[in-house]
């Protein structure tokens, strides 16, 4: 999760970057999700405890008051690894759910989109029936000039590679929307055109 933040807070970072990491952590949580990874967590803390502090004790199981028992019997544990396994399997499972929840929302896949149109376009010339194209055209209705889109994206091969050989770019393929950014950045005319598409 530390490596998952700091990618995320990477400046450089694009949405696939975030999205990939995410996906990788998930399937890592899911698949150290079961009693042979619990048990080789839990001797591993044991072993690396024994100079820090004393074994861990099952707490005494305390019943609560009749008038604040549910219906559902309260779990008793017989020890405490079973105890911290449970704990162990119901972190992963948090873990998991807040992933998704937070980074499988419909617009997020959206703006990956959004990302892959752009990174695609710096590549390629578009036309109307392209996948990219489209989505950005669902996505973006109204917040943009389609008509004026649709005639730069034709030209945007050009200019980039215009404007990395005039500037003397050392870019040799457009992976990342930072690269983008940087060559629109890099020119009076490319700094015009990022604000061109916005309706008035």
């Amino acid at each position: 999760t530390e490596k998952l933040s700091r990618i995320i807070q990477n400046s450089g970072c694009c949405l696939q970057d975030v999205l990939s990491s995410v996906e990788s952590l998930i399937r890592y949580f899911e698949r150290i999700r079961d009693d042979i990874n619990f048990k080789s967590f839990y001797t591993k803390l044991l072993k690396e405890s024994e100079s820090l502090t004393d074994k861990p004790i099952l707490a005494r199981h305390r019943r609560p008051p009749k008038r604040y028992q549910s219906n559902s019997d309260s779990v008793e544990f017989s020890s405490c690894e079973e105890f911290y396994r449970q704990q162990y399997m119901e972190s992963l499972e948090i873990a998991v759910n807040m992933l998704q929840n937070r980074f499988t929302q419909k617009n997020f896949k959206l703006l990956c989109n959004v990302e892959k149109f752009i990174l695609y376009a710096g590549k390629n010339s578009l036309d109307d029936s392209n996948d990219y194209f489209q989505s950005i055209m669902d996505f973006c209705y109204g917040d943009i000039d389609v008509e004026k889109l649709k005639v730069e994206a034709l030209m945007i091969v050009d200019f980039f590679q215009s404007v990395i050989k005039t500037n003397q770019m050392n870019i040799k393929q457009i992976t990342k929307i930072s690269t983008n950014c940087e060559i629109f950045n890099s020119c009076e005319v490319g700094l015009q055109q990022q604000n061109v598409h916005l309706v008035r």
